[in-house]
């Protein structure tokens, strides 16, 4: 799962791929994805690896309905609110834990 935005404080994109290093540059080349190339929501916020599809897409859900009310004011507050709301729930590790990178999910 990835967040992608068009700015700070602009439009965010909630996407779930297999391989993100071949799905940036396709979002930057304006394929597959008509949301990214209309509204240029390209610039990589953060992503987060699971190995459990249903858990990804559970976690997705999640911060589309958590994000949803955050478009117009994305901000780093807003964005850490957000990540330590979903580390509570064991969604998402909490990426400004010192030392913290990117954790995998449903090994």
């Amino acid at each position: 799962m990835y967040m992608t935005a068009s700015q700070k404080g602009g439009t965010i994109y909630i996407g779930v791929t297999s391989d993100l290093a071949r799905r940036m540059p396709e979002h930057k080349n304006g394929q597959g994805s008509r949301f990214t190339s209309r509204y240029g929501a390209q610039r990589l916020v953060c992503y987060e690896e699971y190995f459990d599809i249903g858990r990804c897409h559970t976690a997705r859900k999640i911060v589309k309905a958590l994000a949803a009310p955050m478009e117009d004011r994305t901000d780093r507050e807003d964005q850490s609110r957000m990540v330590r709301a979903l580390s509570r729930d064991g969604l998402v590790s909490d990426p400004h834990r010192r030392g913290a990178r990117m954790s995998r999910h449903g090994s």
